[in-house]
């Protein structure tokens, strides 16, 4: 979610922002990286399936609640034109993609 919301910075040239979410964006491709290996792993173990799908559970709502809000935001800024629900889409495709290869499912 994180990484889209600057991706609209970065790709909306604000030029604030602009540097930053170019470094930000790449560093965070790390973070993305480890964290979607840890959640294969730890989806992966009957032990911890149960545990990865209640968290994925308590998260879903505050992250896409978070988003929108960044969102209307940079839109009330002037800094992003696309819409906070267009934005939450994206999230929840990518998020739900991942989820389905974990043999996980959103709320």
């Amino acid at each position: 979610a994180m990484a889209l919301a600057f991706e609209v910075v970065y790709h909306a040239n604000y030029e604030p922002l602009y540097q930053r979410a170019g470094k930000i964006l790449q560093e965070e491709w790390y973070h993305r990286q480890y964290g979607e290996g840890w959640l294969k792993r730890l989806a992966s173990e009957p032990k911890t399936r149960t545990s990865m799908q209640a968290a994925v559970n308590r998260f879903w709502q505050p992250t896409a609640d978070w988003l929108a809000s960044v969102q209307e935001d940079f839109s009330a800024e002037g800094i992003s034109t696309e819409s906070a629900q267009s934005l939450r889409q994206d999230w929840i495709n990518e998020t739900e993609a991942l989820l389905s290869e974990c043999n996980l499912t959103k709320p």
